[in-house]
Parts: structure tokens; C-alpha cells; sequence
């Protein structure tokens, strides 16, 4: 893998991780974690509670940067389908990343911007 995609990749990877720190400065000690059919929130809880996930979000990243970075021995063992070539199928998983990393952050800093404690 080229340094230029290394950093990339390391960027996309970090992304959940930074919007969840900001996400946590900026929350009260309390926020709502699930709302019902309703759209009224009916669970409250730590905004801590929000903390494994962003290893998990950031993990989705880096198996694709994974498989970014094997994407030639996939493609010869036949395991990558639906791309005419190595370097399609890393322009896929870039793809993948890209749109899995906006959404992560999104999510997080959405919240911390809406986020309403029931006091």
C-alpha cells in the first residue's frame, strides 16, 4: 500500500474515533439513548454508554483497508466478485470506506448536537 493511501486509510479509520471525543466533550452526563415508535426518546442514559462503539465503527475501516491492502492476492484467489480488476475493487472498497466513515461521524456529531438531557 502507497503512504498516500496508508494515511487515507489511518484518517477513515480515526474518523469515529475523533467525532465520538467530540461528541463527548460537548454532551451533557445524561442523554437519550433510544426513542420509541414515537420519536420520544425512552431510554436515558451515560453518554459513556456510546463508547464501545466506536472501536467497532472504526474496525468496519480497517478490514476494508484490509482488504485495500491485499486487494491483489484477493483478486488472483478469486475471492473478489463483481470487479473486472485489482485496482477496481480497491476503488469498491475506497468507495466503502468513504461512505461507511461520513456516516460513523455524521451519526456521532449529529448527536452531540441534538442531544437534550431529560432535566
Amino acid at each position: 500500500m502507497r503512504k498516500r493511501d496508508a494515511i487515507a486509510w489511518a484518517a477513515l479509520c480515526a474518523a469515529p474515533l475523533i467525532a465520538l471525543a467530540v461528541a463527548l466533550s460537548v454532551l451533557p452526563d445524561t442523554i437519550a439513548l433510544h426513542s420509541g415508535p414515537d420519536g420520544k426518546p425512552d431510554r436515558w442514559g451515560s453518554k459513556y454508554e456510546m463508547l464501545p462503539a466506536a472501536p467497532l465503527l472504526a474496525a468496519v475501516n480497517v478490514m476494508l483497508a484490509v482488504f485495500y491492502w491485499k486487494a491483489d492476492a484477493l483478486f488472483k484467489a478469486g475471492a473478489m466478485h463483481g470487479v473486472g480488476s485489482p485496482e477496481d475493487g480497491r476503488r469498491v472498497l475506497w468507495a466503502a470506506g468513504v461512505i461507511t466513515a461520513v456516516m460513523n461521524t455524521g451519526i456521532a456529531l449529529a448527536l452531540a448536537c441534538s442531544a437534550s438531557s431529560p432535566g
